[in-house]
């Protein structure tokens, strides 16, 4: 017999009347990260009457933390510019293709003590290492198997632990760089650790959101969740450029369905040139058009998008752009901040995947 899910924590409510900022972000821990963290800026647009089986979530914009304003390749000066850009586009969702936290076991042998209430709070305002390979260091001293993963790891099927050799700079870059000074500033909010588990319904935890809510996503689960997972689109081949286009098509095409229950909405993927949306500039983005009789073609600006996306051998902009539309399908679940495989009371402090 298998035992029961934890019931979760009340569904956010989340306005769907007005469109959404939505920033997908394919991270990087790299020297020279502004070349590899890559932003993908949209709205998710209001149901439209008749279709609330699917949403649209409309890219504007995709492009590496270095063209940010005030970016430069260097990885303070890119992950400040990222920081700069999501504080200037909020109230936004953002999806991170980085994890937001270590196993509940490591998290409480760095707190000790200062543990409570929440262990993964304490560990982040506390993050006491400076560079990457001290924190790896550190964690393979502590636990015997040395690259541990979280219950979110193993039930997103992510491929890699926090501390694994190809992710724990991503990990510690997140951490140390993104996560701790924008929770010290006010600035954001970790679903779920951030709501507590004292979220007594779900106006009240929505209410008590930061202007930038963040969500940790993983392409990779999301791409072996409706089967285009398996073909290799990074890298400089043929195929996998093939491999890329054929992935942007289908969530571009019939879209990408939910994970969650049957009768939550499906979302596609419009990709439409123009500046991306941020606070009061929600309420100025056009209406979608009525669709077509028959399929045309995409404007002339949504084919260089299409183009710089396909283009990008390292598969960080579609990364990016895979980021967003997961956070468009946990934001217009209804069950966030649920993620598809249910409940588990160990996400409160390891934080869950959604894909």
């Amino acid at each position: 017999m298998v035992a029961k899910r934890p019931r979760g924590p009340p569904a956010l409510a989340i306005a769907s009347a007005s469109p959404l900022a939505i920033i997908g972000i394919d991270w990087s821990g790299a020297r020279t990260a502004g070349k590899t963290i890559w932003l993908a800026d949209g709205a998710l647009l209001p149901p439209i009457p008749g279709e609330q089986q699917e949403r649209v979530l409309r890219v504007s914009s995709v492009r590496c933390a270095a063209s940010l304003h005030g970016g430069r390749p260097e990885r303070a000066a890119a992950v400040a510019a990222v920081r700069d850009h999501l504080v200037r586009s909020a109230p936004a969702w953002v999806g991170l293709d980085a994890p937001i936290a270590l196993p509940s076991g490591l998290m409480r042998a760095a707190c000790g003590e200062a543990a409570a209430p929440s262990t993964w709070r304490a560990f982040v305002d506390g993050y006491r290492w400076t560079e990457a390979e001290e924190m790896r260091e550190w964690a393979r001293g502590v636990h015997s198997n040395g690259e541990p993963k979280r219950e979110c790891d193993v039930t997103a099927k992510a491929p890699f632990a926090p501390t694994n050799l190809r992710l724990f700079r991503q990990t510690h870059t997140a951490i140390s760089l993104l996560l701790a000074p924008m929770l010290r500033a006010g600035e954001l909010s970790v679903i779920p650790p951030s709501l507590g588990r004292d979220a007594s319904s779900d106006e009240a935890a929505a209410a008590a959101l930061r202007p930038v809510r963040l969500l940790e996503t993983c392409p990779a689960s999301l791409l072996k969740r409706v089967g285009l997972y398996g073909e290799t689109y990074k890298a400089t081949t043929t195929q996998a450029r093939a491999a890329r286009a054929r992935i942007l098509e289908t969530l571009c095409g019939a879209g990408v369905a939910s994970g969650y229950a049957d009768d939550a909405p499906r979302v596609r993927l419009e990709l439409h040139d123009g500046a991306a949306p941020s606070g009061d500039a929600h309420e100025q983005l056009p209406e979608p058009p009525e669709p077509p009789e028959q399929e045309q073609p995409l404007p002339p600006q949504s084919q260089l998008l299409r183009q710089a996306i396909v283009d990008d051998a390292g598969g960080d902009a579609l990364d990016a752009v895979l980021a967003a539309t997961i956070t468009a399908l946990a934001v217009s679940s209804g069950a966030l901040p649920q993620p598809p495989e249910g409940w588990s009371d160990a996400f409160w402090e390891e934080g869950c995947i959604y894909y």
